[in-house]
């Protein structure tokens, strides 16, 4: 390796160093940046939590028989229709909440009887009639826990015997049922957020009517229960101490890494301009002749060769040496062959001017 070869080696040796090091510190100051303007996530704060646990108990009670010795029968059976004599129903509502609020809740009791009757593959309704059993109740209370009770007494034969004079009366044999439902409601605002307490509660008792034996459906009698948040939205939290310098580094770092990476580029072109000019002083330095002073070529036509190879074949062809001059250390030479009225022109350049 030459001087001039060792040289350029050895600072692109430190320009690489000098570069990937502000490229370093330019990295690490707009990750800084960005950092600082980033929004912490949104969390959610626990304020209060609730639960609703509605239950619905029932007797069925009986007419005098011979078959049955007890008085009523229990949840969840089935029942003979026609001895049957009224049914107990007992509401129960308990809604306890880990914080006292004041709660308005409400509370009434709907009842309906209708007929369906299947036709064309669906289901008609073909009349109904509504019933009021408990009016709307309202209470206003502050409270933890909401625990309302109330027992009811259905007449059964009220209504089947309804049902049963609709199907005497028209004939018509149909499906016929009594539904009850009960409704409650409990509202309240919640302090310290914007959440309210808005919870509906509708229990549905249905029986089959005209029918020899009956049973109870009952659904909406399932617990919930609920956690009440509220979200907290996230903060740009600014660290000025570390955006103020990061901010410099930056600004300081960007014309740095843009010279350095510059002059790197320019470097390796020198670097491959000297090992192009090296090959081929060394192959043909017998037939080159190194000048130190710039050939005149005023008034001589000037032919242009695009490789070097070229040249050597017409070097071959007149038996005339060649002529290097370098015009610009390190970055452009001249090979020449000159004749009377011509001289033939390989020119090497480093393109580190690009």
């Amino acid at each position: 390796m030459s001087e001039k070869e060792r040289k350029v080696s050895i600072q692109k040796f430190f320009k690489i160093i000098w570069a990937t090091v502000f490229l370093i510190i330019l990295i690490m100051s707009l990750w800084i940046i960005i950092d600082c303007f980033k929004k912490t996530p949104d969390t959610e704060k626990f304020i209060m939590n609730y639960s609703a646990t509605p239950t619905i108990d029932y007797k069925v009670y009986l007419k005098p028989n011979k078959f049955y010795d007890q008085k009523y029968l229990t949840k969840d059976k089935k029942y003979i229709s026609r001895i049957i004599d009224y049914i107990d129903l007992d509401v129960n509502y308990k809604l306890n909440a880990s914080k006292s609020l004041d709660f308005t809740y409400t509370y009434k009791v709907d009842a309906s009887i209708g007929s369906q009757y299947e036709l064309n593959g669906a289901m008609a309704e073909l009349w109904k009639k509504n019933y009021n059993i408990i009016p709307l109740k309202t209470k206003t209370e502050k409270t933890s826990s909401i625990n309302l009770k109330d027992s009811l007494k259905i007449d059964y034969n009220k209504y089947d015997t309804l049902a049963k004079g609709f199907k005497d009366e028209y004939g018509i044999v149909a499906d016929t049922y009594l539904n009850i439902n009960v409704t409650i409601t409990a509202n309240a605002k919640v302090p310290e957020s914007t959440s309210e307490i808005k919870e509906l509660t509708t229990i549905n008792i249905k029986l089959p009517l005209n029918k020899a034996v009956t049973d109870i459906t009952i659904t909406g009698d399932t617990k919930s229960s609920k956690n009440i948040t509220e979200t907290i939205k996230g903060e740009v939290n600014m660290n000025y101490y570390l955006l103020i310098p990061s901010i410099l580094l930056a600004l300081i770092s960007i014309p740095i890494c843009i010279s350095s990476f510059y002059k790197l580029f320019k470097i390796t072109n020198v670097s491959q301009y000297l090992v192009q000019q090296k090959r081929i002083l060394k192959n043909y330095g017998d037939i080159i002749a190194e000048v130190t002073t710039k050939p005149d070529l005023i008034g001589i036509k000037i032919i242009e060769v695009k490789e070097f190879e070229d040249l050597i074949n017409i070097e071959e062809e007149l038996r005339v040496p060649i002529l290097f001059y370098e015009l610009q250390k390190e970055d452009e030479s001249w090979f020449i062959i000159t004749t009377g009225s011509q001289a033939y022109r390989y020119i090497l350049k480093s393109n580190s001017h690009m």
